[in-house]
């Protein structure tokens, strides 16, 4: 049916621009550790982004590669391993920013679980998506979020259509009132509504896209305001740079995904 948001959903009761730090401060810290979570935290992002994969005993991790060769040195799957064996993997040891730049060896750091990182971070809002379709990830992912009530706080998207559809279906079951995000077909369903002037056919409620799109702009004042006018907000991701923040703040966008939240909350929001 046609969107609909005639009660705004409590994880969007956030300032605008709403900074959203990259796999936490991916340009302070190793991506989507506990580290780089602290970090983004205290450089002042509302939101951390990070993705989910699982292992292959079944426990959600935050990671955006499925492949661990480029954060450990180590080609093989996160689901080939069980989280035990994570564990014994440096997930820094791809990392060339300044947690790793001094002439001391710095302490290894973890890919984290699901559980661990809500654990960790009580009172954050989190904006995952699931990379895997592996069998019973969203099922075992809606569950962390009811155990550590976390609907209010978190948001779930998916790329694939299909598991972005299982996310809704398994929330709505569940009775997990979490923040939805939109697949490649939401996002192709608020474009097509905005160039035909008509409600899109799409339950999203935040469209996170990029500024371009095979080499034509994809984030422009007539999508913002069409999705505005239909109860979604815009985030654009990545962007780093002040004066490309200044002008997508300035078409609308509501938020920015940035691997520098800390630069971004200083130049919006004060130091």
């Amino acid at each position: 049916m046609p969107h609909r948001l005639d009660r705004p959903h409590r994880y969007f009761d956030v300032p605008r621009p709403t900074v959203i730090g990259h796999r936490g401060a991916a340009a302070e810290a190793p991506e989507n550790t506990l580290l780089a979570f602290e970090r983004g935290v205290a450089a002042g992002a509302h939101i951390l982004e990070s993705d989910v994969h699982v292992t292959g005993d079944g426990i959600p991790v935050l990671s955006h590669d499925p492949s661990l060769e480029r954060m450990t040195g180590s080609p093989v799957a996160i689901a080939d391993l069980t989280f035990v064996e994570l564990g014994q993997l440096d997930a820094g040891l791809g990392f060339a920013g300044p947690t790793r730049s001094t002439s001391e060896p710095a302490p290894p750091v973890r890919i984290p679980s699901l559980a661990e990182a809500f654990t960790a971070f009580p009172t954050e809002r989190f904006n995952l998506e699931i990379k895997s379709d592996a069998a019973g990830l969203v099922e075992r992912v809606t569950e962390l979020i009811a155990e550590h009530d976390r609907a209010e706080r978190t948001l779930l998207a998916a790329e694939n259509d299909a598991l972005m559809e299982r996310i809704r279906s398994e929330t709505r079951r569940r009775g997990v009132d979490v923040a939805i995000g939109a697949s490649v077909g939401d996002v192709l369903a608020f474009v097509r509504a905005a160039v035909e002037g008509v409600a899109p056919e799409s339950e999203a409620m935040a469209l996170q896209i990029p500024i371009d799109f095979a080499g034509r702009p994809l984030i422009t004042r007539e999508l913002v305001e069409h999705a505005h006018a239909h109860g979604a907000v815009v985030h654009a991701w990545t962007i780093n740079e002040t004066d490309e923040m200044d002008r997508l703040v300035e078409l609308g966008v509501d938020g920015i995904v940035t691997d520098d939240p800390a630069r971004m909350h200083a130049h919006f929001h004060g130091a």
